[in-house]
């Protein structure tokens, strides 16, 4: 399928075409909320995920690791999932999810955004 910025058209042609694009909504980034997770997700595959995630917008600069929030909050991942891995009987805590006590200050959107969308996802109240 070609492009149609690499076709040769007329002008006439090209202009009727520039009117109909959309308003260029691809073209900026939107955070958009939506339930990700399917409701029989378990605590862990959300924990892992969020874990991922964090992970990889530190690593990309996103987010600064030297952040007590962040480090506080991988801390916590990590131990949730290693406690996780090696247990068979899970307890009704364990059941809920990891606890981030979110007890060190947010630092900007990010942060905050991160925050408020796993307090949401493990269901529980972080602070």
């Amino acid at each position: 399928m070609s492009n149609l910025a690499t076709l040769q058209l007329p002008s006439e042609i090209t202009s009727e075409i520039k009117r109909l694009e959309p308003l260029h909504l691809d073209e900026r980034t939107v955070l958009t909320l939506v339930p990700k997770y399917a409701q029989d997700a378990t605590p862990l595959e959300i924990a892992s995920d969020y874990y991922r995630g964090i992970k990889i917008l530190v690593d990309n600069g996103y987010l600064n690791p030297d952040s007590p929030f962040i480090k506080e909050t991988l801390a916590s991942l990590q131990t949730y999932m290693e406690s996780m891995a090696t247990n068979e009987e899970l307890t009704p805590a364990q059941l809920q999810g990891p606890i981030v006590k979110g007890t060190n200050p947010l630092s900007g959107d990010l942060e905050t955004q991160i925050y408020e969308a796993m307090k949401v996802a493990l269901n529980t109240d972080l602070r």
